[in-house]
């Protein structure tokens, strides 16, 4: 893949929504944090919040937002393409995350399992997350930046939110995409495989 897989914390946390900055100012949607909340709760079966998942979708990945960050934290070597795919891998290890760890409620401290049905409001509030390999260059032949505007996210949201929340059981991740600590994968599960499985099964296995 020629493309450069942004994962840094700013990236990460410079999402668009609609409903909380029109003005496209400084990115103010939900950060990389938030978003984990908005996908349990439409997993849940709350219609508003995969709206608005896709919505965060639909507005993070143009290139207007990609000039408002390269503005907000200073031009970076990298193009749109950079910023769709890595972006694009961000948001689908989200929707498709399958195990949530928790900062703090590991037996040292560390990562650990979580321990209720609001995870964002345990410990530290910091999650990570384990699910199926994401290969950027799979996403790459599917998707082309330049029809941005044409692709059905709420679809996407919608197939990869269906059925129960994530196990509660905890496994460690290993990147694929490289999206920080929350890059988590199956190894030898494709993206492509895995969206069959949910359109197919509608539900979790």
């Amino acid at each position: 893949m020629d493309c450069v897989i942004l994962d840094d914390p700013e990236f990460l946390d410079f999402n668009f929504s609609l409903g909380c900055d029109p003005a496209l100012r400084s990115g103010g949607g939900p950060g990389h944090q938030e978003l984990y909340q908005v996908v349990i709760q439409a997993r849940r079966g709350d219609p508003a919040t995969a709206l608005e998942f896709a919505d965060v979708m639909d507005r993070t990945l143009r290139p207007e937002t990609f000039e408002s960050f390269q503005r907000k934290f200073g031009a970076r070597p990298v193009g749109f393409p950079d910023w769709f795919f890595s972006k694009l891998c961000q948001f689908l290890e989200i929707l498709l995350h399958e195990s949530l760890g928790v900062l703090g409620t590991g037996a040292w401290g560390n990562w650990g399992p979580r321990q209720t049905d609001k995870p964002w409001e345990e410990c530290r509030g910091r999650l990570t997350s384990a699910g199926p390999e994401i290969h950027p260059d799979e996403l790459e032949r599917a998707f082309d930046p330049a029809s941005h505007r044409t692709y059905p996210w709420l679809d996407l949201v919608r197939l990869c939110t269906r059925g129960p929340s994530p196990r509660t059981g905890w496994r460690p991740p290993s990147n694929s995409c490289g999206s920080g600590p929350s890059g988590g994968a199956r190894r030898g599960s494709s993206i492509r495989k895995e969206l069959r499985h949910r359109e197919h099964a509608g539900q979790w296995d």
